[in-house]
């Protein structure tokens, strides 16, 4: 079954991508190389408008630029011989500076593991030789569609030096340039402050991102298998009691899992990656932990680089202990990965929650009722309607960091899955919702994107869209991934 045909050469698409601000690339570099003066963005001008205006941000009467003066700099009066990327893109290429952005820098280091999601967002025939006019482009999804953002190459230093993300390659600036499209697309560097990493990869990838707080069963199966379909890992320590080598609170990439066996029995192993490449694991399985030792010789030496690099190898009974929340951002249901085979119908909605009218609160509300709700059929895949069908739905807060700084944060949305009969009237009342359970759900904080897959025998259903915080306006973006087409609708 193909998925999200419909949009594969659509406005929005990968193929044909809206472009930002009505920025056309082709267009602005050819009148750039014919007048010889390098592209100055009016969009994303290169002074404090495009740091930020926030007193606790980064702002002109912030702390964080408090007897700081930065500079905009090309990268040509920054090095000698300045290069877009210098031996092909990898995890060394991206090390995070003097912004609270480790979420981001994160991203970009997972994005070098998967080429082929990387080469659609940084596209690679850019340069700096002499057809250069200071102009660079990038691809970032954005709630459905696909935008191509343009930068200019101006980028804030202090003391000659790139202020934010960077690459340990002094020369090589993919890195800093993406982060200025990502700056540019959220409104300022200082909107970049703070969050997930999975909220940066979804934009990266189109795909869809579930969070797993506490390993369930089989989850090294589960993680060995995303990553071998190039799907993206990441992982928080929220434990109470973690290793001093942990960093609480801080967001680690997952690159490798591999079991091994190790004397008489079988280990299974995990390798994590910290943003900031340092401060690695050290306890069992570290680089210089005496287990390596009864590893056969070959695969020690493929597994254990012993390099101060912020990538370390640990036991995943281990892992789980102290990685207690885990986010996975499945890359194969988005357009760019899918093929002839794909398994998944996608079914999206744009909508607002409005005070007073379809912001309804969460299930202990009497106005839940009120909150958007999605008529769905199910239907079995093979027409046995004893077999239980797949489904993921993925809502997600629109524009909510483009608009407002960190400290007015996001509303907390959930969604509300209804097993409902052919007499049930629609859309579902006040007591509807007082004697029916949900038959699945998904809540989980101030987060972007609230996503999980389930199982449901094929029927009939309703989607409850739900802010919880009902005093507030959001706007969303829901998407319902099935087996079969669905007939959704909204009510």
């Amino acid at each position: 079954m193909s998925g999200i045909a419909s949009k594969a050469a659509g406005l929005g698409s990968f193929t044909n991508p809206i472009k930002f601000f009505g920025q056309d690339y082709e267009k602005l570099k050819a009148e750039c190389l014919a007048s010889k003066n390098p592209f100055e963005d009016p969009e994303f001008k290169a002074d404090q408008s495009s740091l930020g205006k926030e007193t606790d941000g980064l702002g002109p009467d912030s702390e964080k630029l408090k007897g700081i003066e930065v500079k905009w700099k090309r990268p040509k009066d920054i090095v000698k011989d300045p290069k877009f990327i210098v031996g092909g893109t990898e995890l060394d290429d991206v090390c995070q500076q003097y912004l609270g952005d480790c979420w981001l820098v994160g991203s970009i280091a997972c994005l070098t593991t998967n080429p082929d999601c990387l080469a659609r967002v940084v596209p690679l025939d850019q340069s700096f030789d002499k057809k250069n006019a200071g102009i660079f482009h990038f691809k970032l999804w954005q709630f459905g569609q696909y935008m191509d953002v343009v930068v200019d190459d101006l980028l804030p230093t202090v003391d000659g030096k790139p202020n934010f993300a960077k690459s340990k390659t002094s020369n090589e600036f993919w890195s800093s340039l993406l982060e200025k499209a990502y700056a540019k697309i959220n409104g300022s560097y200082e909107n970049l402050v703070s969050s997930t990493t999975m909220e940066a990869l979804v934009d990266f990838s189109g795909g869809v991102s579930e969070i797993f707080i506490n390993a369930p069963d089989g989850f090294f199966e589960k993680i060995q298998t995303a990553l071998k379909q190039k799907s993206f890992v990441v992982c928080n320590s929220t434990a109470p009691d973690f290793s001093a080598s942990i960093t609480r609170s801080h967001l680690y990439s997952v690159i490798r899992v591999e079991e091994v066996t190790y004397g008489e029995n079988k280990e299974q192993l995990i390798k994590i990656r910290n943003p900031y490449g340092n401060e690695e694991w050290t306890g069992k399985w570290n680089d210089k932990s005496e287990e390596w030792n009864k590893l056969d010789p070959l695969i020690r030496a493929d597994l254990n680089s012993q390099k101060e690099d912020g990538e370390f190898w640990m036991a995943f009974s281990e892992f789980v202990k102290e990685y207690t929340e885990v986010q996975i951002c499945d890359v194969t249901m988005s357009e760019i990965c899918c093929g002839d085979n794909y398994k998944w119908c996608l079914t999206e909605y744009n909508g607002s929650w409005k005070k007073g009218s379809s912001s309804g609160g969460n299930t202990s509300s009497d106005t839940f009722w009120m909150n958007p709700q999605y008529p769905i059929t199910l239907k079995a895949p093979d027409g046995d309607t004893s077999k239980k069908c797949q489904i993921v739905v993925s809502l997600m807060q629109k524009d909510r960091r483009k608009l407002k700084f960190r400290h007015k944060a996001y509303v907390v949305p959930g969604f509300y899955i209804y097993k409902v009969n052919p007499s049930d009237k629609l859309p579902l009342g006040m007591e509807f919702f007082k004697s029916n359970k949900d038959v699945g759900s998904f809540s989980r904080g101030h987060y972007r994107e609230v996503a999980k897959q389930l199982e449901l025998l094929p029927g009939n259903y309703v989607i409850v869209a739900a802010n919880h915080n009902k005093e507030e306006d959001a706007d969303y973006y829901l998407r319902i991934f099935t087996e079969k087409p669905t007939g959704a609708q909204h009510v």
